[in-house]
C-alpha cells in the first residue's frame, strides 16, 4: 500500500467452521494503530443507525466494511472486536509513494 492509497477491509461474521452468517447482525468494534487511521466504517444496512466515522457499527447480513487510510509511512494495524467472538487481526505495509513516470510518446 502507498501513502496514497486507502484499503478496503471487509468484515465477515462467521462460525466455528468458516461460514459465513449472513443474519448475523453483530455490534462489532474497530481499532487502527500504527501509521493508518479509520476512514469510515459501515455496514450495507439501508437503514444505518451509526455516523460513517464511528468506531462501532452493526453488521448487516453478516457483513461491515472499514476503509483505512494510511498517515505515512510504516505498518497499519486492525484489530476487530465482538462480543462471543475470537479478535480478528490485520496489518498492512505501506511504503513511500513512488511518483508517476509521464509517458513517452513518440512522434
Amino acid at each position: 500500500m502507498g501513502t496514497q492509497d486507502a484499503a478496503f477491509v471487509r468484515i465477515d461474521v462467521v462460525d466455528a467452521n468458516g461460514i459465513l452468517r449472513p443474519l448475523a447482525a453483530t455490534g462489532i468494534t474497530i481499532e487502527v494503530s500504527g501509521s493508518g487511521a479509520l476512514a469510515g466504517l459501515a455496514s450495507a444496512s439501508p437503514a444505518p443507525t451509526t455516523p460513517f466515522s464511528a468506531t462501532t457499527v452493526e453488521t448487516f447480513d453478516g457483513s461491515a466494511l472499514a476503509i483505512v487510510r494510511p498517515t505515512g509511512v510504516g505498518d497499519i494495524e486492525v484489530l476487530v472486536q465482538a462480543e462471543g467472538f475470537a479478535p480478528a487481526q490485520v496489518r498492512m505495509t505501506v511504503t513511500p509513494a513512488v511518483p508517476s513516470k509521464p509517458p513517452i510518446h513518440t512522434l
